[in-house]
């Protein structure tokens, strides 16, 4: 299943456009990951699971700055299933998923969720 969207295609993209590295994100922790340009801005929102708990970090620029990572905020299954901005695929995943453990079996990583 795809985790990136938008103009992130790798974690690479992730860690060259918000200046981070390996230390910040992992690759086996990105549930989902979007950024989409506009003329003069850009927003992203990463998804992601640590130590067992599904994180979210929004980011937003105006043409003179680039993304920054921000704090992440903990979320839940409920809360993802009614944001709008999410692509089909992922909406239907979350569906089925009760919980983080079903979440990371659903989408192919394998979290260490202790």
């Amino acid at each position: 299943m795809n985790r990136y969207f938008g103009e992130f295609n790798s974690i690479n993209d992730l860690y060259k456009e918000f200046y981070i590295d390996e230390s910040t994100i992992k690759d086996e922790e990105i549930v989902y990951a979007s950024y989409d340009l506009g003329s003069y801005d850009g927003d992203s929102l990463v998804i992601f699971i640590r130590d067992g708990k599904l994180f979210e970090m929004n980011s937003s620029h105006c043409s003179c700055n680039g993304l920054e990572w921000n704090e992440p905020t903990i979320t839940n299954i409920e809360a993802l299933n009614k944001r709008q901005c999410l692509p089909e695929e992922m909406i239907a995943v979350l569906s089925y998923c009760k919980n983080v453990e079903d979440l990371c079996k659903k989408i192919g990583i394998y979290n260490d969720l202790s």
